[in-house]
């Protein structure tokens, strides 16, 4: 599965916050080699669980 596309935000956006949801263990996904000269991530595998309480905790109104 590649990196979906968002209307109004360019892929280098996207690849951000992708790599920002993995930094804090939101998602489990697959990143490019250090000397890859490939940008994209190969996939992103699932939600971990704590990404799904995040998500659960911003759908009730709160923060993470």
């Amino acid at each position: 599965m590649a990196i979906p596309t968002i209307q109004d935000y360019s892929e280098g956006q996207i690849h951000y916050h992708v790599g920002l949801c993995i930094e804090a263990g939101y998602i489990d996904a697959a990143k490019p080699g250090l000397y890859s000269d490939v940008r994209r991530f190969s996939s992103i595998h699932r939600l971990t669980w704590q990404g799904h309480n995040a998500l659960d905790e911003l759908r009730n109104g709160g923060a993470i």
